[in-house]
This record gives structure tokens, C-alpha cells and sequence, in this order.
């Protein structure tokens, strides 16, 4: 089976699986290089077989913002919300 992902319009990823024990195939893209706005992410296989696929989108602050907002919302399941500045995300 031919495998292709892309995003955009652009394409990040081709294979060609053999069989089921093959590993997975991994791709990462740098946040700097992710598209403006909304973009199709298209998963296409061709051939026999099944494509099991999965993406993630993560990301993480540089640094801490200068100032914590006082404003919003916050739940919390037993802990209080955080304060201090290393609270932000990692």
C-alpha cells in the first residue's frame, strides 16, 4: 500500500508499507513551518490493505508570560489554581 499525507496542499510524508509489521512512519513539522489559518491535513492510501493513522498538534511556550491574567475562568478537580510564574506551560 502507498501511503501520503499532506497538509495544505503540501505534501510531508510518503511510504510505501509492505506489510503489517512494518514500524510507523513519524513526521514532525516545526510550528514555523505550519500554515496560517485553517489547513486540510489529508491522509491518502492506495493499494491494499488499511491505513491507521494519527496526528497531534503540540506546543509550548518559550517563556512565561510577563504577568499572569486576572481574568477568566478557572476549574480545578482538588488542587487551587496555580500561581506561581513556573506555572505556565512547559
Amino acid at each position: 500500500m502507498q501511503a501520503s499525507v499532506d497538509l495544505a496542499g503540501k505534501n510531508l510524508a510518503n511510504h510505501h508499507f509492505i506489510s503489517a509489521g512494518q514500524p510507523a512512519l513519524t513526521t514532525v513539522v516545526p510550528t514555523a513551518e505550519l500554515p496560517a489559518g485553517e489547513s486540510p491535513l489529508k491522509f491518502k492510501a492506495q493499494g491494499v490493505g488499511r491505513l491507521y493513522y494519527g496526528a497531534r498538534l503540540r506546543f509550548s511556550r518559550r517563556s512565561c508570560p510577563p504577568s499572569r491574567p486576572t481574568t477568566g475562568w478557572w476549574s480545578s478537580a482538588g488542587t487551587p489554581p496555580p500561581t506561581a510564574p513556573s506555572a505556565c506551560a512547559p
